[in-house]
């Protein structure tokens, strides 16, 4: 689960360059102290990301981050849609993946 939030909040921030704990929070359902241990561990990884305190203040990425545009094959829509089919997948994962397809 904490690495389909991981994944999420990643590709959530190679689109938008600046938002904030809250925005994040909000977005993917999850409290604004695991939003900041994901941003860590996103850190960790290598990902350019900073954070800044006050008015106008937020996490964005450094420098010229971004990510290409992802585009599936017929195929493997199909395959996610019948994913998405089972019942043991959480609610909130299978809201990611539909994003997807």
């Amino acid at each position: 689960m904490k690495d389909y939030l991981i994944f999420a909040i990643f590709m959530y921030l190679s689109k938008n360059k600046h938002t904030t704990a809250k925005e994040i929070a909000q977005k993917f359902e999850i409290g604004q102290r695991s939003v900041y241990r994901y941003i860590d561990a996103l850190s960790l990884m290598g990902l350019p990301i900073t954070t800044k305190l006050g008015n106008g203040g937020g996490i964005e990425t450094v420098g010229d981050f971004y990510i290409e545009s992802m585009s599936l094959k017929k195929q493997e829509k199909q395959i996610l849609f019948e994913y998405l089919q089972r019942t043991d997948i959480p609610e909130n994962v299978a809201k990611i993946l539909k994003k997807l397809i």
